[in-house]
């Protein structure tokens, strides 16, 4: 299942809950025993943006009928005086960097995966010269068959098999 974990700083949960929670439309509240939300995304069927450019170059009458949707979801966890973020979809770009603590998402990706189950890694190299490298499995694999030195590397995204 696709996610995205965030946790907030608690200096800028109060901006968040105002700017995403407090406006949402349809917000869920979990059940007992969590505290938070889930803040559906709805969105409404209509053209990718890329049919029209596939047009121009079309032979007329052909005609391009497709139609797609992404919706998306946002849950909110409060545990231990923590906030965290869940996103679904594309929700993680409603949020502000500003909010989030900084690599949350990765070490706890990394804390979650099995060694032995990882799939993707994009990292930055910070070389002589910075490069981004990004490496991908065809099968769930070791971390140690990745060329990525943790304590070099800017690790950007994790991707595994739980």
């Amino acid at each position: 299942m696709p996610l995205t974990v965030f946790l907030l700083k608690a200096s800028q949960v109060a901006d968040f809950e105002k700017e995403i929670v407090v406006p949402a439309k349809g917000a869920l509240p979990l059940s007992a025993p969590w505290d938070g939300v889930f803040i559906p995304l709805p969105s409404s069927a209509r053209p990718p943006s890329w049919v029209e450019a596939i047009k121009t170059i079309l032979n007329p009458p052909a005609t391009v009928n497709l139609s797609a949707q992404s919706a998306g979801g946002i849950l909110v966890v409060r545990r231990n005086n923590n906030t965290f973020v869940l996103t679904f979809g594309h929700a993680w770009q409603r949020l502000e960097d500003r909010w989030l603590e900084r690599d949350y998402g990765g070490q706890t990706a990394l804390n979650a995966i099995p060694r032995d189950n990882l799939v993707e890694i994009k990292a930055e190299q910070v070389f002589a010269k910075w490069h981004l490298a990004s490496e991908r499995a065809p099968r769930a694999s070791s971390v140690d068959e990745f060329g990525v030195e943790f304590d070099r590397d800017l690790v950007a995204a994790v991707e595994g098999v739980r």
